[in-house]
């Protein structure tokens, strides 16, 4: 499946898909129905049952995966269990080293444009790795590429700072972006630089 890029996501799909999974039995009177793309379930002692399609006699694309149902919130009235026809993945791009990711199937029987996923990536260029971890190793702290996966960095080390740290070597050069990374090494943390590349 093609990527394609576009400015904004206005016009490109009709209702968002929720991470959320209902249980069928747990109805309300509904006067006004409260429509919701998601996962449902029918649960008796302690036993859940997915509704969604799990079973090898369906194609795959009947109920299946997130928002593959559109159902009332309240009286769990069902509108649609979703066949995806057809899917789209768009991106907007931020800049040249982040962008957002959405996936967006239409439903052959109700018509509707689902946004059922959205992601962020980041691909920095590999000097603002290298920068980042010679501030580390002159501050005395670990190594950012000897501690991935897992180490004593949260996750705003390896994406947001060298997207960030990225950005200010095309705009302010080398020495301001190693300025930028020793400073990040104090107590304000990466926090700015997940502010610059949001």
């Amino acid at each position: 499946m093609s990527k394609i890029e576009v400015a904004s996501l206005e016009g490109l799909f009709d209702e968002k898909a929720e991470a959320l999974l209902m249980n069928i039995r747990d109805r309300r009177l509904c006067v006004k129905h409260n429509w919701v793309n998601a996962s449902l379930c029918w649960e008796k002692d302690n036993r859940s049952i997915s509704l969604e399609n799990t079973s090898p006699q369906f194609p795959p694309a009947w109920g299946g995966g997130y928002g593959g149902i559109r159902y009332c919130r309240k009286c769990k009235e069902i509108d649609c269990i979703h066949y995806w026809d057809e899917e789209y993945v768009y991106v907007i791009k931020h800049n040249s080293y982040v962008a957002d990711t959405y996936s967006v199937a239409h439903c052959k029987f109700c018509q509707r444009r689902i946004l059922r996923s959205s992601s962020r990536s980041y691909s920095p260029n590999s000097k603002a790795f290298d920068i980042i971890d010679q501030a580390a190793i002159a501050l005395g702290r670990p190594s950012i590429s000897s501690q991935f996966p897992a180490g004593h960095y949260g996750s705003g080390f390896y994406c947001e700072l060298p997207a960030a740290v990225s950005l200010i070597i095309d705009r302010d050069g080398v020495e301001a972006a190693r300025a930028y990374a020793l400073q990040v090494f104090g107590p304000e943390g990466c926090q700015g630089a997940m502010d610059m590349v949001r």
